[in-house]
């Protein structure tokens, strides 16, 4: 066991392969800070830092393993009123921005412009294992919703959404 240099640690997620879990580091969501550590007692170390470096503006609480294990994907905020994905190499590197089905993205600002803040409040995600689809956490009327939104697993390219809860 190590001793953590962390105050803060939240949204754990286990790696693919169960040998590592991710973590938020920080209490502010516009800090961005996300670590790795593995269970054989070594020290978490940082890992998305370049992402963010280079892209500034951009804001996000929730990432997720990528079900290959060597990649990690980011729910962020920051151009418009909408959510975007990207996917980002563990290892460092610019990553792949999922491209969303332009009927998705309509529905998405529909339901955003009527409902205010709800959807700032949503930021759960989860791949599903075979990387052809995620699970998405969204607030409707007040009400929480599981969507499962099938992904072209090549492009990442979100094809349509459905609501299963």
């Amino acid at each position: 066991s190590f001793a953590s240099p962390y105050s803060y640690a939240a949204n754990p997620r286990w790696s693919p392969d169960g040998s590592q879990i991710l973590f938020q580091s920080n209490q502010f969501s516009d800090m961005n800070q996300f670590d790795v550590v593995g269970l054989d007692g070594s020290q978490p170390r940082e890992v998305l830092a370049e992402f963010f470096a280079n892209h500034p503006f951009l804001s996000t609480k929730s990432a997720a393993w990528h079900p290959d294990g060597k990649r990690i994907s980011v729910w962020v905020w920051g151009h418009g009123p909408l959510p975007t994905f990207w996917t980002v190499p563990v290892a460092g590197g610019e990553g792949v921005r999922s491209e969303i089905d332009p009927q998705i993205l309509g529905h998405l600002a529909d339901v955003s412009m009527r409902l205010n803040d709800e959807m700032w409040r949503d930021f759960k995600f989860t791949w599903m294992p075979s990387g052809r689809a995620s699970c998405v956490e969204s607030t409707f009327r007040s009400f929480r919703n599981l969507w499962k939104m099938p992904v072209d697993p090549t492009a990442l390219r979100a094809i349509r959404n459905a609501r299963l809860t």
